[in-house]
């Protein structure tokens, strides 16, 4: 070969090797080249190697939200790049959560909207052996996002993404998640409770799988319970509300919290409009609770409950106009207007047993409902409600209860032993699915609050009530 032609080769290789680098270096732009930034040049190895571990480990520990976010285009770069990439752009997620409280508000409100787009992304790509490495990654940008809408009040725009995100994680309809609490909590304060109602019908049979342990809190647990009994209450399903307040105030507690005794007043409540009295707590309720209850004063939960138990119309009434601020303030005042309707509804079922035909006055009277109108409607609703057999003559004014009327406990006979057999056969699932798998499940007693959760739960629903941290909620 001549020189000339040697001379042109090497001159082409030149070409070519800076063409390359060109390449490199606008794909590996704005902070991406090898030499420039060694944080994202780590991240890049560790992917590449498909050391997930260290790679959580490092962006956990080491990736901090100026060194991560200064480039304006990584997040671009791991976004296009995905799957290979989602834990790298679940650090960024990270990185930018932990910067939302430094923005301006306009600024931070597209970046939150940003980071919820991204995020869904990864969900819908990223690998069951990425998600269990990365899920305290995973874990955190759901309870920061949660607590940032909640300040801002733009609740509404994260409730799809964490729907994606526990549904991303459970392995079944029954696996709880940490995630639970705050899709509750926001749903709440969007008041769009209704993508929140399948997980709290689904009972809970998993807990705690081995990629959750060491990284669920007490505190998530508690809430939980504490929104999913709100929650159940806004769609009335009593029952179910009461056995989830039932478990926030038996839940071992070093001191007794402001949650607790909302809790508590509801869980009062809900009592009454279930049985019409105020029923004990279980006996395995916290020592703390019974400790510290004196203290707090619950007065008109107290005369109202009273009042309910004697049966007495007007004095359930004169209660809760007595009250009626108090009750607003607890968020309690609906429930304690429940109150009394449950009541007329107890009595209505009484007469149905001991008349066949009333006047529609009289009926009223016995209810204490005062215009006739109020007392065709509030037996028109218990007939369509299946709670009453009747039929009303608006022309003579009477009303007829039909023969075999309602019976609470006839009526409910059939539904509870199918629960009762259902819960059976949940118990047997359980027992099996232990003695099968006792490694992947995590004694309640190891379970300890991790990193970065804290403050989520002062953001109460209801309230501007102050929660401890999770060092006094002990399970």
């Amino acid at each position: 070969m001549c020189p000339t032609v040697k001379y042109y080769h090497f001159l082409a290789r030149i070409v070519v090797s800076k063409l390359i680098k060109q390449v490199i270096s606008v794909k590996m732009a704005d902070g991406f080249q090898r030499n420039s930034n060694p944080i994202l040049d780590a991240i890049n190895s560790y992917t590449s190697n498909h050391d997930y571990q260290a790679l959580t480990t490092f962006l956990r520990t080491c990736a901090n939200g100026t060194l991560l976010t200064s480039s304006p285009n990584v997040t671009t770069f791991y976004q296009q790049n995905l799957p290979q990439f989602s834990i790298a752009a679940l650090g960024v997620l990270y990185a930018r959560t932990q910067c939302l409280g430094t923005l301006d508000p306009s600024d931070a409100q597209s970046e939150i909207k940003n980071i919820i787009s991204c995020f869904k992304e990864i969900v819908k790509v990223i690998e069951q052996r990425q998600l269990e490495i990365a899920l305290d990654l995973y874990l955190t940008v759901c309870h920061r996002v949660a607590k940032h809408l909640v300040s801002e009040n733009e609740c509404g725009l994260g409730i799809d993404m964490l729907v994606k995100a526990i549904r991303r994680l459970q392995q079944s309809p029954n696996c709880w998640t940490s995630i639970h609490a705050d899709l509750c909590m926001i749903c709440l304060r969007a008041k769009n409770v209704n993508p929140a109602v399948p997980f709290l019908i689904a009972p809970i049979k998993y807990l705690l799988p081995e990629s959750y342990q060491g990284r669920v809190s007490a505190k998530h647990f508690v809430l939980y319970y504490y929104y999913g009994g709100m929650i159940l209450s806004v769609i009335k399903d009593m029952e179910r509300a009461h056995f989830f307040f039932e478990m926030v105030l038996t839940v071992p507690t070093k001191c007794l919290l402001p949650m607790f005794i909302d809790s508590y007043e509801k869980y009062l409540l809900i009592n009454l409009i279930l049985f019409g009295e105020s029923v004990s707590l279980p006996k395995y309720t916290c020592a703390s609770f019974f400790i510290a209850f004196p203290f707090f004063s619950v007065l008109p939960y107290d005369e109202l409950a009273k009042a309910c138990s004697a049966c007495n119309f007007e004095l359930v009434e004169n209660v809760i106009m007595k009250y009626e601020n108090t009750f607003k303030a607890d968020c309690n005042l609906g429930l304690a207007k429940q109150v009394l309707n449950a009541m007329r509804k107890r009595k209505a079922q009484q007469l149905s047993k001991i008349y066949r035909t009333l006047k529609v006055c009289d009926f009223g009277k016995m209810c204490y409902i005062h215009q006739d109108k109020d007392v065709i409607k509030f037996i028109m609703d218990m007939v369509q409600a299946g709670e009453l057999k009747a039929q009303i003559d608006e022309v003579n004014g009477l009303v007829t209860l039909s023969e075999g009327s309602f019976s609470p406990d006839s009526t409910k006979c059939a539904k509870n032993m199918k629960l009762l057999s259902e819960m059976f056969d949940q118990i047997l699932q359980i027992s099996d699915d232990i003695a099968k798998n006792s490694s992947n499940l995590l004694p309640v007693s190891a379970a300890h609050t991790y990193m970065e959760d804290e403050g989520v739960c002062n953001m109460i629903a209801t309230s501007s009530k102050d929660m401890a941290d999770d060092r006094d909620i002990a399970l």
